[in-house]
């Protein structure tokens, strides 16, 4: 099962726990409903600020909604991203030639991140997880 897929089960399960249609979430949200599909079949994964308010609107978590973890704890605290990519860069000492260089991601968007230019998309987000071994909460600024 594909991260994408995942994504997908997960957020029609968080959509039908709530009551959601498909319909009223997506207009409740102000997301064209096409793009909610997309989601929903895993042709695609949201930016970072759409996935933070699919996860605040439904109350849950982003590692429970891209599968990292069965828990689906809702989160609040509000970090910006670049925060706290520099803080992890910085106790990790990585530079961003060596993350570049481990995980392929390009030089353009570790960049726009650290500068606070950019935000990572979902599956990059995933990535970069795995990566510091922290949770897609704590990296995205959602847990303390």
């Amino acid at each position: 099962m594909t991260k994408k897929s995942v994504f997908g089960e997960r957020l029609q399960a968080a959509l039908q726990a709530h009551g959601f249609s498909r319909a009223q979430f997506a207009a409740e949200m102000d997301m064209n409903l096409s793009l909610l599909y997309k989601y929903l079949r895993g042709d695609c994964l949201p930016s970072l600020p759409t996935a933070n308010a699919i996860a605040d609107k439904l109350d849950c978590s982003l590692d429970w909604l891209c599968g990292q973890s069965d828990e689906n704890k809702a989160r609040t605290a509000n970090v910006p991203f670049n925060s706290r990519f520099c803080e992890l860069l910085t106790k990790r000492h990585v530079t961003r030639y060596r993350l570049i260089k481990d995980t392929g991601l390009s030089k353009q968007s570790v960049d726009g991140w650290y500068h606070g230019t950019r935000n990572p998309s979902f599956m990059h987000l995933q990535v970069l997880a795995k990566y510091f071994s922290c949770t897609v909460d704590y990296l995205a600024g959602r847990e303390n």
